[in-house]
């Protein structure tokens, strides 16, 4: 048996000193089976890892070698290793054909008008529809269900498993446009403290002026025309524009040492490979204090269009560096009044128009600085307060309780 599985060849013996090279083989570990002695020549079977040491004492002893048969399956292969070759690259194609159909390798979306593809694609992925998963485990009900809970701007989804492409039909949630009465009636009020600048009233009675101050909620446009012996009590929507000077404050306090956080330039990458759903890195978690900042992944095609459950990722990390600074009181200021009025920016309205700034430093027991960072703004502080109007048969009553009788 293990002649047949590593194979061994059948060679003729020629010359004047065969029976001398039969002992030099038998006294070298070289078997020779099922010899046959014919005249001046000899038969014989040589296992295929004995064949070269065979050969080389044939030419001490002037004994001529040929071969005349190879037999067993490793010889089979040597004889037809090109055609081996051909059914070997045919078998993989097989089964690269079969693995590449029992994976999802397409996936079409239509119905959508906007959910972009790219969006809905990746709300299939979380609930497991992606390309290179198993269509067999694929459960469409079940998908379904799920995606439904998640997205609340899909009223329904159909998912169809053809083949290695999904198909998905979706219907989007449609809004109600917002239905805006222009006929209602309000009052304009300040939406926060200030000093008036500017009032301007385009309907209804305006009730501040320039230099008065207001308080959140104070009525600047009324909505309301008192009757009059010439008219009744009419409600309007009032409307306008009151601008004033507005203030915003941030405080905190500083101290001397602190620390500053910078991003290493050199960064972190991390190699990995998916394969039918698992994947391999050679960071298989995120190094310690550091973010990710790029990733790719690519995929492999086959077909055309169609994937194959096989992608190679690339990821790359930046490293956030904590440094403890000290600085002295002048630089402790600084930092705190740059830090300040840059949050205090960022939190204000954009319709906000800073004219003034002004800062207060003052230095606490414990050696730390405490800075308070004030703007002053110009803004449009007038906003739509509803009136609450309810009608008798003679009167009129305003959301102030007063009644005008008609």
């Amino acid at each position: 048996m293990f002649w047949k599985v590593v194979g061994y060849v059948r060679v003729r013996l020629s010359g004047e000193n065969i029976l001398d090279f039969l002992n030099e083989c038998r006294a070298n570990d070289v078997e020779l089976k099922n010899i046959i002695g014919l005249k001046n020549e000899y038969y014989a079977d040589i296992i295929s890892t004995r064949v070269q040491k065979a050969y080389n004492i044939s030419k001490d002893f002037d004994v001529e070698l040929g071969i005349i048969g190879r037999f067993g399956i490793a010889m089979k292969l040597f004889i037809y290793k090109n055609r081996i070759g051909f059914i070997a690259s045919a078998a993989i194609f097989v089964i690269l054909f079969a693995l590449n159909s029992i994976f999802i390798n397409e996936i079409i979306i239509t119905g959508n008008n906007y959910l972009t593809d790219s969006q809905i694609e990746s709300i299939l992925s979380d609930s497991g529809i992606y390309r290179g998963r198993f269509i067999f485990s694929i459960k469409p009900d079940i998908i379904k269900e799920d995606i439904l809970k998640k997205c609340n701007r899909l009223s329904w989804i159909w998912i169809d498993i053809n083949g290695n492409c999904a198909n998905v039909d979706v219907r989007e949630k449609t809004s109600l446009p917002e239905f805006y009465d222009t006929s209602y009636s309000c009052n304009i009020v300040a939406s926060r403290e200030g000093v008036i600048t500017e009032a301007i009233a385009q309907t209804g009675v305006l009730h501040v002026s320039e230099g008065t101050y207001v308080k959140e909620g104070d009525l600047l446009i009324g909505g309301v025309y008192d009757s009059s012996e010439s008219a009744p009590v009419r409600f309007v929507r009032a409307s306008g524009s009151v601008y004033a000077k507005t203030r915003y404050s941030l405080e905190d306090n500083y101290y001397m040492n602190y620390y500053s956080y910078s991003t290493n330039p050199k960064k972190i990458t991390s190699f990995g490979i998916k394969l039918f759903g698992w994947s391999l890195e050679t960071r298989p978690s995120p190094p310690q204090n550091s973010f990710l900042v790029k990733f790719n992944e690519k995929r492999i095609k086959i077909f055309g269009k169609k994937y194959l459950p096989l992608a190679f990722t690339n990821k790359q990390y930046c490293e956030i560096i904590k440094k403890e600074c000290y600085s002295d009181r002048q630089q402790t200021e600084q930092r705190a009044v740059s830090d300040l009025a840059a949050r205090l920016s960022a939190s204000i309205p954009e319709t906000a128009t800073v004219v003034n700034t002004t800062k207060d430093i003052k230095y606490n027991s414990d050696g730390s600085i405490y800075a308070c960072v004030t703007f002053e703004c110009i803004e449009n502080i007038a906003v739509e307060n509803p009136i609450a109007v309810t009608k008798s048969d003679n009167s009129v009553t305003r959301d102030d309780g007063e009644e005008k009788t008609q």
